[in-house]
């Protein structure tokens, strides 16, 4: 016999399993020619795996998160196993504040990437001065104005060493 709740376990575990898929497949396939909010594009069909609303999802988590945005599926995948599996997670609050750091601290640290090439000789400013599919730059949105509070605080020693901290843990 099942236990009571079971049944809700698995709804939601197909629920998180198709969000953990279908966030990284738009992500995934990700083009910066495709119709977004600040793109302009054809009106034929996008080359996102999930159209449209892949399309325009991925634009918009790229543009706050930066590639820090794929820790999205990440967590709805360990939600899935967990509700497959039927196991209650464990001190919920303080997983979230853990991932919401680790977030943080991606977004921060891929966002100060093109601020330590600055101070470095031109082959290492070429390999930090990457961006994802050639348009998102690593840190996105919001990491740009973490690590621009970071460097006003503690300029640029002290923020690299905050985020190593922070990113041991």
């Amino acid at each position: 016999m099942d236990k009571p709740g079971r049944r809700w376990y698995e709804v939601r575990a197909v629920l998180y399993g198709a969000s953990a898929l279908g966030s990284f497949l738009a992500l995934a396939s990700y083009d910066p020619f495709d119709p977004s909010l600040n793109a302009v594009a054809s009106l034929g069909q996008p080359g996102n795996l999930m159209g449209r609303v892949g399309s325009y999802s991925a634009d918009l988590l790229f543009q706050i998160f930066g590639v820090t945005a794929f820790l999205i599926p990440v967590v709805l995948g360990y939600l899935t196993v967990k509700h497959i599996r039927s196991l209650a997670i464990e001190s919920p609050r303080a997983r979230l504040m853990g991932v919401a750091t680790l977030g943080v601290a991606l977004m921060s640290g891929l966002a100060l990437l093109p601020v330590i090439a600055e101070h470095n000789g031109p082959r290492v400013a070429l390999l930090l001065r990457w961006q994802w599919r050639g348009a998102i730059p690593g840190g996105g949105f919001l990491g740009r104005m973490i690590a621009g509070a970071l460097l006003h605080l503690f300029n640029l020693t002290g923020t690299l060493v905050l985020l190593a901290l922070v990113l041991m843990g």
